[in-house]
């Protein structure tokens, strides 16, 4: 029972939880995670590109990288019909942050915001 129960808290807390607020319904189009690109700060966004949903995404930073955490929004814009994510914001947890989880037992966040996008034309990025 005992390595159950420590299995399943290993899965739990390896997991990246994305939470989104739909902005247009696209879900009947669903689109391989691996098709959905992604444009950075820096990059230019075609204009033609339509809003399908705001995402957020949670995972535990010492069982999660940046990469687990683009995977996740990628899947969750798919699973949405937007082929494209805006990536928003991601940061880390600072050293105080990080102290004060240790002292208190509690988990470290790595987080991220994106905005899942479709874009008729595709997702080549322009600069």
């Amino acid at each position: 029972m005992k390595k159950i129960t420590l299995a399943t808290l290993v899965l739990t807390s390896a997991c990246v939880n994305v939470s989104h607020s739909v902005l247009m319904d696209r879900s009947a189009y669903p689109v391989p995670p691996m098709e959905v690109g992604i444009f950075l700060p820096d990059d230019d966004i075609p204009e033609d590109c339509e809003r399908v949903a705001l995402l957020f995404a949670s995972g535990n930073q010492h069982f999660n990288d940046e990469g687990d955490l683009l995977n996740s929004l990628r899947e969750k814009a798919g699973e949405l019909g937007a082929n494209a994510i805006d990536l928003q914001f991601m940061s880390e947890a600072g050293t105080v942050e990080v102290i004060a989880a240790a002292v208190l037992d509690a988990p470290v966040n790595r987080d991220a915001d994106a905005v899942a996008l479709y874009c008729p034309a595709g997702t080549s990025r322009r600069r």
